[in-house]
């Protein structure tokens, strides 16, 4: 397993006529907390692009707790189960600036080449290169 946290600032246009952030941002804000742990894991996305790979995300499960708001800072810890070999499997708990969970949520990430579209089903070049990085 590895596990990152990401800080994110909420900003006013990610919020709706109730003041609270739009359901809709936090899959942004889940997609940035992986690809920030991606990066930080040695994992280049633009690299693997121009290499043909692509990371689409094929499924999502948010569990929401409390509401956000503007002005408020989040933590997301994401964590990566390295032991699955087919898929990238990210679990999440987004806290408010009072570490109060706020939601839980799982996305599941294939590989796929860029020009067909077709699925590799074998994620080992990430995960192996993730499980050098791991402590």
């Amino acid at each position: 397993m590895i596990e990152h946290w990401t800080t994110i600032g909420i900003r006013y246009g990610e919020t709706d006529q109730m003041g609270y952030v739009h359901h809709s941002n936090y899959a942004l804000y889940l997609e940035e907390a992986r690809m920030d742990l991606l990066y930080i894991n040695g994992i280049d996305v633009l690299q693997l692009d121009k290499e043909g790979i692509i990371l689409p995300l094929a499924e999502i499960r948010i569990k929401y707790q409390l509401p956000l708001h503007f002005g408020e800072t989040i933590l997301i810890q994401t964590t990566l189960d390295t032991r699955i070999k087919s898929r990238l499997e990210f679990t999440y708990r987004i806290l408010n600036q009072e570490k109060k969970l706020v939601c839980k949520a799982q996305t599941t990430v294939v590989l796929a080449e860029k020009q067909s579209g077709k699925l590799i089903k074998d994620c080992s070049r990430i995960s192996e290169k993730l499980l050098m990085t791991e402590v």
